[in-house]
C-alpha cells in the first residue's frame, strides 16, 4: 500500500487489519483525553462505513505512529474528528508532513470540538487560512 505524504488511507475498501489499527489509535485517543466513545466504526471483523475515513501515520522507521479519523455528514463536507500520535512520535513533524495531502483530499475541512491545546497551536502554525480563522483558541 502506498504511503501518501506520510499516511495510509483507510476507507471502506481497505483491508480489515488497517481498520483494526485505526481502531487501536481511536481507543488510545479516547482513553488519553477522557472521551465517552470511540470515533471509529471499523475493526478486525468489519470495515468502517464510507462516511468514515482514517489515516495511519507512518514513522521514518516504518512503524504505525498514530492515526486520525475523518467523518462526512455528506460527501463533500469532511470534518477531522480526532488525531492521535503515540507519545514517542509526537513533535517529529509527522502531522505537518501529512497536512497538505489531507487538505488536498478533504478540502478545507473543519475540526470537531473540543480541540486540545496542542491542536490549536498546530493549526495556528500550519492550518489553512480558513482553518486558522475558524479554529482560534478561545480566550479564557
Amino acid at each position: 500500500m502506498p504511503v501518501e505524504e506520510g499516511s495510509l488511507l483507510v476507507d471502506s475498501d481497505s483491508p480489515l487489519w488497517m481498520h483494526e489499527e485505526v481502531l487501536k489509535r481511536a481507543r488510545a485517543f479516547r482513553f488519553e483525553f477522557g472521551y465517552d466513545r470511540v470515533q471509529w466504526e471499523g475493526s478486525a471483523s468489519k470495515a468502517g462505513p464510507p462516511e468514515w475515513r482514517g489515516h495511519l501515520f507512518i514513522s521514518d522507521d516504518g512503524a504505525i505512529a498514530g492515526a486520525c479519523g475523518f467523518y462526512a455528514e455528506d460527501e463533500v463536507s469532511w470534518e477531522l474528528h480526532w488525531i492521535w500520535l503515540a507519545p514517542p512520535y509526537r513533535r517529529h513533524g509527522l502531522v505537518k508532513a501529512a497536512w497538505p495531502a489531507l487538505i488536498s483530499r478533504y478540502g478545507d475541512f473543519d475540526l470537531e470540538r473540543p480541540i486540545q491545546d496542542a491542536m490549536y497551536a498546530f493549526i495556528a502554525k500550519h492550518g489553512s487560512p480558513r482553518q486558522v480563522e475558524r479554529h482560534r483558541k478561545p480566550i479564557q
